[in-house]
């Protein structure tokens, strides 16, 4: 374990810190402060776990550094681990199939509509392709 995430532990389980975390800090100064002194050390190190979850995860790899030019500052992180996300990787492979699914439908349906469209507009215009033979489509519709 890095000296970073061993840092964060003490700072957690420390009561006299807790509320000195950024997070913790940043957290209580958004909402009225009565309401902020009524939670307890126990609450607080709850509300941090929860919420920061994410962040705790450690990485087999965890590379960050910050790049200071005069005026700016840069900073990089190069994490690398495990993959946890199979879940949600295999919901995206599902979406993706119904977006497919839902492009091939409403791709088929405009083209049905459009043949039909052009039908009605050959008949109307009395264009025969085939001779005697016809859908009745355009007599359906002025009502022959």
């Amino acid at each position: 374990m890095s000296n970073i995430h061993t840092k964060k532990e003490k700072r957690l389980f420390n009561p006299k810190i807790i509320r000195d975390d950024p997070f913790i800090y940043g957290l209580l100064q958004r909402m009225p402060e009565d309401v902020g002194k009524e939670f307890t050390e126990v609450q607080l190190r709850a509300i941090y776990q929860a919420l920061t979850f994410n962040q705790q995860r450690i990485h087999p790899v965890d590379f960050r550094g910050a790049i200071g030019i005069p005026g700016f500052s840069w900073y990089f992180v190069f994490l690398a681990g495990t993959d946890h996300r199979r879940t949600i990787r295999n919901r995206a492979i599902m979406f993706r199939k119904f977006e497919i699914l839902f492009v091939l439908i409403t791709l088929a349906t405009l083209a049905f509509l459009g043949i039909t469209f052009s039908y009605i507009v050959k008949s109307m215009l009395n264009i025969n392709l085939f001779s005697d033979f016809s859908l009745g489509l355009w007599d359906w519709i002025i009502g022959k």
